[in-house]
């Protein structure tokens, strides 16, 4: 699993401050259908990763399973951006810069009887 910082920023929009996050430039990433549309395993992938973002929460790290992360990581380098903005730079460099986590098996304790 890997683990992404979701910093929250401003991009600078025809002179005005538009707040905005890590999160959402991922969401745009995976949202952003390919030049040849979505394919299901595209659509699963691109829902795994909204889903990741979603449970993060504001500020908190996003966490993605291996694969959910190497399709991200795809994603993020395909993205056509309509802006230039230095933010954008430091997403994709925080985005290749994700750590590897262990995440803790959770074991049942329902009794059984």
């Amino acid at each position: 699993m890997k683990s992404i910082r979701n910093k929250s920023f401003n991009l600078n929009i025809n002179g005005e401050a538009v707040p905005g996050s890590y999160a959402d430039l991922l969401r745009q990433c995976v949202n952003a259908p390919t030049r040849d549309g979505f394919t299901v395993d595209d659509m699963t992938h691109a829902l795994a990763v909204r889903k990741a973002v979603d449970a993060a929460g504001k500020d908190k790290p996003i966490l993605l399973e291996d694969a959910a992360y190497v399709y991200a990581q795809k994603r993020v380098r395909e993205m056509r951006w309509a802006i230039a903005d230095q933010e954008i730079i430091h997403f994709v460099a925080a985005f290749d810069a994700a750590t590897n986590v262990e995440v803790e098996a959770k074991t049942s304790t329902r009794k059984r009887g």
